[in-house]
């Protein structure tokens, strides 16, 4: 039977206390329809965990690791932008057409002074006056002290050129085993041989510098043989010398199948006149005559 009222009412029976407050129990249960739940201690344990993993401060292994992989990755930033820019700096100079300095624009003004003994006379002066037409070496003589005997009449040429090359040159007579090249009067040692001589005045010189062709170092090797030449003691190793040069011009007119002369020739030609041998190969005698009509002629 259904309504929305009853018919009467009835007073309950036993009236229960919605708390019952027992003062004596072994265990004490929580009420499982409550509204309100305290926290689970078991969840909360492990929330502090993952706070504490997630908000522990790094190892300090770590910051160093962290560290030194950001100093090397600044310096990977920097290195990159070297290399690019000397990639720049090369493209563009491979894009630019080198300028050479030819003789009338180069100016050079130097002063020297050599020092030589009378009985080996640098003949290598004399030649070079003849062969650098686009510079003026300018040779004034002096006689040291130290010499006694008549000093030799070099044909030195006075006249003087217009150049922007002036080398002015004071050829010294003094009592030396070597020539000497002295630079500074002041301070330096000065550079000894006259095979160092005309390395010093072909390397200051652009348009005169051996150094720019194909063969610099066969002429260094001439070079070297001039300068032992006058040292070697017995016959047997001086002629081996001049075999070698004879075998170096070989059927050329001039060493190194040159179609002019050059500091080679320059050399050898001084260094045999300086020791008068009286007797040259075949070949060495032909080039030498050569060399005497081209280096003294007036």
């Amino acid at each position: 039977m259904s309504g929305g009222t009853t018919m009467y009412t009835l007073k309950p029976i036993i009236s229960l206390p919605s708390e019952t407050n027992q003062s004596k129990t072994m265990y004490r249960m929580k009420n499982i329809h409550g509204e309100h739940r305290e926290p689970d201690d078991h969840a909360s344990h492990e929330s502090k965990i993952v706070s504490g993993i997630t908000e522990q401060d790094p190892l300090p292994e770590v910051a160093i690791l962290e560290a030194r992989q950001e100093k090397i990755l600044a310096q990977l930033a920097q290195l990159k932008e070297q290399v690019s820019s000397l990639c720049n700096v090369l493209k563009e100079s491979s894009q630019t057409k080198p300028t050479v300095v030819s003789g009338s624009e180069e100016t050079i003004r130097v002063y020297i002074a050599v020092n030589a003994n009378s009985t080996r006379p640098p003949y290598s002066l004399v030649a070079l006056q003849k062969i650098w037409t686009q510079a003026d070496l300018r040779i004034t003589t002096h006689v040291h002290s130290t010499v006694v005997d008549a000093v030799p009449e070099l044909p030195i040429s006075r006249k003087r050129s217009i150049s922007n090359i002036i080398i002015n040159t004071a050829l010294i007579w003094k009592n030396v085993p070597e020539l000497e090249l002295v630079l500074s009067p002041v301070r330096g040692h000065p550079l000894l041989g006259e095979v160092n001589l005309l390395r010093y005045l072909s390397r200051l010189i652009t348009i005169y510098n051996y150094e720019n062709i194909d063969c610099p170092g066969e002429i260094d090797a001439i070079l070297d043989l001039c300068h032992r030449l006058p040292y070697e003691n017995s016959s047997k190793e001086k002629q081996a010398i001049l075999f070698e040069f004879s075998k170096k011009l070989g059927k050329d007119k001039w060493f190194l199948g040159f179609t002019d002369t050059s500091i080679a020739d320059v050399a050898v030609w001084s260094t045999i006149k300086q020791i008068n041998f009286g007797k040259l190969p075949l070949n060495l005698t032909e080039w030498f005559a050569r060399c005497d009509k081209v280096f003294l002629s007036t």
